[in-house]
């Protein structure tokens, strides 16, 4: 029998996921072990999460959380995929896409859920999302996030109640 698949030499991309996981250790050296980013998968039955006609198969979110204040999580963001990654929905607290909303206009590969459905009438998706087509644009959106004053402010706070 003939190999019908050919050479399969397929390269190994960066994940979201991987990649809020590596955020989460610069986060936990950078405040000595304070604070840290948790990447959690988010249950199915818990979310409901459709758009582009299907529902999402990847979830997880991404919490601030400090072993000093071990009842309290602040959820940053969650991210929501298929199989083929991209595109990618990010939902955000409302106070931080308020403030890196009109940023995210100019950033390539990247759309509000507004602006996406203007371009695309006949799909669902909520307002207050981000729609990212590729990794080089997932990036550039988290710097816009873990740099805004809000996640400043968090940080800031969890660093003073760690002590």
């Amino acid at each position: 029998m003939e190999n019908l698949w050919g050479d399969i030499n397929i390269e190994k991309i960066e994940t979201p996921k991987s990649i809020l996981d590596q955020q989460g250790d610069f986060l936990t050296k950078e405040t000595k072990r304070k604070i840290y980013g948790c990447v959690s998968s988010i249950e199915d039955n818990k979310l409901k999460i459709e758009y582009l006609g299907y529902k999402k198969q990847f979830n997880f979110e991404f919490n601030l959380r400090s072993d000093y204040l071990p009842d309290y999580s602040y959820k940053l963001l969650s991210i929501h995929h298929n199989i083929e990654i991209y595109p990618l929905l990010i939902k955000l607290p409302k106070s931080i896409f308020e403030e890196i909303e009109c940023d995210i206009i100019f950033k390539q590969g990247c759309f509000t859920g507004d602006t996406y459905k203007k371009n695309h009438p006949d799909i669902q998706i909520p307002n207050d999302c981000i729609v990212i087509e590729n990794v080089e644009s997932f990036k550039e959106i988290l710097k816009l996030i873990f740099r805004s004053e809000k996640v400043k402010n968090i940080l800031t706070s969890l660093l003073s109640l760690a002590g």
